[in-house]
């Protein structure tokens, strides 16, 4: 017996006097192998720690935390095109007000909003509709960025129009890039990993489509390989993009939503109907949401309409010029009325973001924008974990946002009154 260390020395003299033994050109051969193993593996190392730098930090953030977590200097956003009806494709259009709102927060500079699905050519029937969808999403992405201050972004729209034209490949390898926003969920957790489980991984692309008519939505998006592109990138030279989803999860839900713009499709009736807000200075946004209400409204049936108390309203900007509570409680009453004057309505101060649907089960309908649903599906669970049935939600496309908002209108009473102040100050003078 003999211990590790006295091993290791009679096992390397033993090599040395093999090595002496040998030949010039034994050695000669022994030493190219050897060299050319050692290069190898130097190259497949360097190629490995190259890809890994390549390859994008993948961000599975989800939209209802708080935004301000991340944002990106340059941003790229797919949106899907409208079939030729609209009306048929409604669905479609509100997940792209979804995802633009929500681009729009996330991006600082530049923001380029590329097509997921572009068409082959002027031959496409989808190409000709195209060009009606350019001109309605430049005016859209003003208003979405008016209303979220960020006039200065520059949004710009990269569809494929005519020849010569960039497209989202042509985007993706922009050298500024940084981020890849989409609402689709990219089915790996670790970008460029393999999946230990490759059935595993086919069933989860199958349940994209499961979630009702918003999963069938989704496969609209093709898939993109953000690996690759990232690859491509990486061979230029540039930094891997970062993924983040822009899906408002108030979308992905199974519970039954009707679109009261959606004309391909009759609009229901219900005998319980609730909506709810703060309905400072009526303007059109919330008299169209109340007549949506009024709309769905049963023979007979009624329509409770939930007002947001004083108290929880001390936060809001330029909060001198919200009326007290009374004011508004009246306002939407003397609304109601001249729309629907027949009909029965109940409207009160909440003082919760909820109001009575959670606890009531007779309620059998909510009413809400397609930028409050969120609110919409939250008190759908509550009245679940209280063992209520789900109401049915019906929602309205939120438009003209910048220009129809309490809060824009509050600003302009300010700026109003400051100019009156000065105005009343020169005529002293």
């Amino acid at each position: 017996r003999c211990s590790s260390r006295e091993y290791n020395k009679y096992f390397c003299h033993g090599v040395h006097g093999f090595y002496n033994t040998m030949g010039t050109s034994v050695k000669r051969t022994m030493f190219i192998v050897m060299s050319s193993i050692i290069a190898a593996t130097g190259l497949i190392l360097a190629r490995k720690e190259w890809k890994s730098r390549t390859r994008p930090r993948t961000i599975t953030k989800n939209i209802t935390a708080k935004l301000g977590d991340e944002s990106f200097n340059v941003g790229m956003v797919e949106v899907q095109c409208p079939r030729q009806n609209p009306a048929e494709d409604f669905k479609t259009m509100l997940l792209n007000d979804c995802c633009l709102q929500q681009a729009i927060k996330l991006v600082n500079k530049t923001l380029f909003v590329v097509l997921s699905k572009e068409p082959k050519g002027p031959d496409d029937p989808a190409f000709s509709q195209l060009r009606s969808f350019a001109s309605d999403l430049y005016a859209q992405v003003w208003d979405i960025a008016v209303l979220n201050k960020k006039m200065h972004l520059d949004v710009r729209i990269m569809f494929p129009l005519g020849p010569g034209f960039k497209g989202k490949l042509d985007v993706a390898l922009e050298p500024s890039l940084e981020a890849f926003l989409t609402p689709r969920e990219l089915k790996f957790g670790s970008v460029g990993e393999e999946d230990e489980d490759p059935e595993a991984q086919a069933r989860a692309g199958e349940g994209v489509g499961s979630e009702g008519e918003l999963g069938q939505l989704r496969e609209y998006f093709e898939a993109v390989d953000l690996p690759a592109i990232n690859e491509l990138r990486g061979g230029l030279g540039l930094p891997g993009l970062q993924y983040y989803q822009v899906l408002d999860k108030g979308w992905d839900n199974r519970e039954e939503i009707f679109y009261f713009e959606d004309c391909s499709h009759p609009l229901p009736s219900f005998n319980k109907v609730a909506c709810g807000g703060t309905f400072d200075n009526l303007h059109n946004g919330h008299k169209k949401l109340l007549t949506v209400a009024c709309a769905v409204c049963q023979e007979g049936g009624s329509l409770t309409v939930g007002v947001t108390a004083d108290r929880m309203l001390k936060g809001k900007a330029f909060n001198q010029f919200i009326g007290n509570i009374a004011q508004r409680l009246q306002s939407v009453n003397d609304y109601l009325f001249s729309v629907r004057p027949g009909l029965e309505t109940h409207v009160i101060e909440i003082s919760d973001p909820y109001g009575p649907p959670i606890e009531d089960p007779s309620f059998d309908c909510i009413v809400c924008s397609s930028e409050t649903i969120r609110g919409a599906h939250k008190i759908n669970t509550i009245r679940k974990q209280n063992g209520l049935q789900p109401m049915k939600i019906v929602v309205t496309r939120r438009t003209e946002a910048s220009s129809l908002s309490s809060t824009s209108i509050r600003q302009d009473l300010d700026k109003m009154r400051r100019l009156q102040a000065i105005a009343a100050d020169n005529d002293k003078r």
